[in-house]
């Protein structure tokens, strides 16, 4: 190593090696006893401690990448909704009297990540593309028969329900489910789609439920 280099190194490390000194047990006056194999452990601890840095840095920064990574954008009403989750549960609190084509509205409604139920309306609207299930669970009175159906658009069934109920007293039940691919924009129903011309409840109280959940 030049000697003017060596002298030069010095002259700056004289001016730290006060509060160095302490972090790596190098003091003035050991320094000139051996000037190069200080220097060399010197440079040695800097380089460790630069390394040390950048790995505090990006186990720092980890997380919020992260997060970027599992996040999407899900339009509101008012804005935006950044999460990676779309989910509803909604129940019919009281009996419902149907008839054919109309749509089933579920009310009350537990969970709706995303706000994607409109409990008013009855409607799911798809916020994102994606792939989604959808569970619908029905219920009728005794001596009741009615089909009620998942729909997506007008009339396209994506799931079909039929509740029987032929006992004389009691309430029965019957449901499931369906894997839907959905646009962002569409939209999803439940609606009575038979018997014909007759009217006919879905009985509330809970027993009847529509819930959906978007997969991936």
């Amino acid at each position: 190593m030049p000697k003017l280099y060596l002298v030069a190194l010095m002259m700056v490390l004289s001016g730290i090696s006060f509060g160095l000194g302490q972090a790596i047990g190098v003091s003035y006056n050991e320094m000139s006893l051996d000037t190069p194999a200080k220097i060399k452990e010197i440079e040695n601890t800097l380089e460790d401690m630069k390394l040390q840095l950048k790995l505090l840095t990006q186990e720092r920064s980890l997380p919020t990448q992260k997060r970027k990574s599992n996040t999407i954008e899900i339009p509101r009403n008012n804005g935006i909704y950044l999460g990676s989750t779309v989910a509803f549960y909604a129940k019919l609190k009281y009996d419902s009297t149907l008839s054919i084509g109309k749509t089933l509205v579920f009310p009350v409604v537990q969970t709706n990540i995303g706000d994607a139920y409109d409990r008013r309306t009855g409607v799911f609207t798809a916020p994102v593309d994606g792939t989604y299930v959808f569970s619908l669970v029905i219920a009728c009175e005794a001596g009741n028969y009615l089909e009620v159906s998942i729909v997506t658009g007008q009339y396209d069934m994506v799931y079909n329900s039929i509740c029987k109920n032929p006992e004389s007293n009691g309430v029965h039940q019957n449901g499931g489910s369906a894997i839907v691919t959905l646009k962002r924009g569409d939209r999803i129903t439940v609606k009575m789609m038979w018997p014909s011309g007759n009217d006919t409840v879905a009985v509330g109280r809970g027993f009847s439920s529509f819930s959906g959940f978007l997969v991936q």
